[in-house]
């Protein structure tokens, strides 16, 4: 509720800062550190009387207190993970808590530098630009492709399988491409019509085909599932069998083996949107993300070494789920 009030607060302080500066709007700076840091204060200080001291206070305190509650959540979150390591696992709570901690602070000095907040600006960029939709492409992945596919494999055989993926995979992939291009290149609307026609009926006939070669193979090595005819094994195993086992591990972990009726359990539309509507998005969301690299997106101006950093940043953050799936005698 704050943060959903704070949004509200924000347009008329910039309404207002840029009405009595005689400033077009995009002139201020409206998301990012320079909001907190640099707009706000110069709002408050703009309030009569001793009052925009007592709202200074009262703001930065509130900054200083959510600050400490983000501590919170992240090395909370750092330290289940690290306890649930084969490597790391070993060691007592107190060791991961004062490693954790100190790692923080000694990366943190960097920001208390001349060159801290740029570097905080140009990292949030990178994180949220990219980190953030890479790994929950990769978490959608690993659930709704990775999880359990030796079983997969048995139940439906491999070339099927693999003819799926492909099919499904590549046209998210060609889909997106279309899409980049058409952002690029607005002229040539019959071919980019011709284009996602072909993409969509190559995409539907595969998965179709692949459908088929599945429900052949379980109607002839007798896979069938309960009741279920051989055609629907096949549809059920490929789009539902991987997330659904998941969702039995979260329902498991949220009821505690009590009566699910009586608790909020995920249920099976969660499975078909981590296998296919999630990264579908998060592909084409990625894709455009990256049209900022190397052309206006408010950091050109930044030194190189700013711009190395901030894709170190991304590049280490993003090589922990591929290193965990690689390997898993690590996680």
């Amino acid at each position: 509720m704050f943060s959903f009030v704070t949004g509200f607060v924000v347009f008329p302080i910039i309404g207002h800062l840029t009405h009595i500066q005689g400033i077009p709007f995009d002139a201020l700076t409206v998301g990012g550190p320079g909001l907190a840091f640099v707009t706000y204060p110069a709002a408050l200080s703009l309030m009569p009387g001793f009052s925009a001291n007592i709202f200074c206070v009262i703001f930065f305190l509130t900054f200083f207190m959510l600050g400490i509650d983000s501590a919170f959540s992240m090395v909370e979150g750092i330290i289940a993970n690290l306890q649930e390591t084969r490597l790391l696992g070993s060691l007592s709570r107190p060791t991961h808590l004062i490693g954790t901690c100190a790692l923080g602070c000694l990366g943190s000095m960097l920001y208390a530098a001349d060159i801290g907040y740029y570097m905080l600006d140009l990292i949030d960029f990178y994180i949220n630009n990219f980190c953030l939709l890479v790994i929950v492409l990769l978490e959608a992945y690993a659930v709704g492709w990775g999880h359990d596919r030796k079983t997969m494999i048995k139940l439906v055989g491999m070339k099927a399988s693999v003819m799926f993926e492909i099919f499904v995979s590549g046209g998210i992939l060609c889909i997106t491409f279309m899409l980049f291009l058409l952002w690029e290149f607005t002229s040539g609307s019959v071919a980019y019509g011709i284009g996602f026609g072909l993409i969509g009926i190559t995409m539907v006939v595969g998965i179709l085909l692949s459908i088929h070669f599945v429900a052949i193979y379980v109607r002839n090595n007798g896979n069938e599932i309960g009741e279920m005819t051989h055609y629907e094994t096949a549809l059920f195993v490929l789009c539902l069998h991987q997330p659904n086992k998941v969702t039995k591990i979260l329902n498991r972990a949220t009821t505690n083996g009590e009566d699910s009726g009586k608790n909020w359990t995920v249920g099976r539309a969660w499975s078909l949107l981590v296998k296919f509507a999630v990264p579908a998005s998060c592909t084409i969301l990625l894709a455009f993300a990256a049209r900022s690299i190397g052309r206006q997106n408010g950091y050109e101006s930044y030194p190189i070494g700013f711009q190395l950093i901030g894709t170190f940043v991304m590049l280490f953050i993003n090589s922990v789920i591929p290193l965990a799936m690689i390997f898993p005698e690590l996680s």
